[in-house]
């Protein structure tokens, strides 16, 4: 008579054994997920707040760089506001080469949504509060907004042609890792008067 081994599957032990490896497996493979994404998460949010910070800085240059004429903040003193004109004259008030447009730039920080913004328009300029979007005027969000917990712009001109930018922006993500960038710049107006 020949024997025949009825028992059929997995017994307990087996079982639990397996579920305990499968179990292990996941766990290792979890953590190593969270380690590699953590650190990648991590980059991005710090190069987010590096390339808000780089935007300002750039626009503050561009703005700078054709600048005829520097309306904020006035000689000697700091502001959280830049208004600078292309092809206007020194008196403010008249272009410098007639029939070619006149044009401003505005950079400046909304305190209340830690926002970077900056501003064109045309002649004359409109009246509005940092944060608005004013008929007629481009409006553009260079840094900042819902997740940074601080953001600073200084714009101090310490001399007619001269100004100088502090522009500091600080984000804490959803794991509540502070992520932090500064820049600093200084740039002159070829212009022959401001005020």
């Amino acid at each position: 008579m020949i024997l025949r081994n009825l028992r059929r599957g997995f017994s307990l032990v087996e079982l639990m054994v397996a579920v305990a490896l499968f179990a292990f497996m996941a766990g290792g493979l979890a953590a190593f997920y969270g380690m590699a994404f953590g650190s990648q998460y991590r980059r991005f949010a710090d190069v987010g707040v590096a390339n808000g910070a780089t935007l300002v800085r750039r626009s503050f240059d561009y703005a700078l760089g054709s600048a005829t004429y520097i309306q904020d903040p006035s000689t000697g003193t700091a502001a959280d506001l830049l208004t600078v004109w292309t092809n206007l004259d020194a008196d403010g008030a008249s272009p410098l080469v007639a029939g070619a447009p006149v044009r401003y730039t505005t950079l400046c920080l909304d305190a209340s949504s830690l926002t970077v913004y900056s501003y064109q328009g045309g002649f004359p300029k409109v009246d509005f509060a940092c944060g608005q979007s004013p008929a007629g005027v481009s409006r553009d969000i260079l840094a900042g907004g819902p997740g940074f917990r601080e953001a600073r712009l200084v714009f101090y001109r310490p001399e007619p042609n001269l100004v100088q930018m502090t522009c500091a922006l600080d984000i804490t993500d959803a794991r509540g890792i502070a992520h932090a960038a500064q820049v600093q710049a200084q740039a002159t107006t070829s212009s022959h008067g401001q005020n």
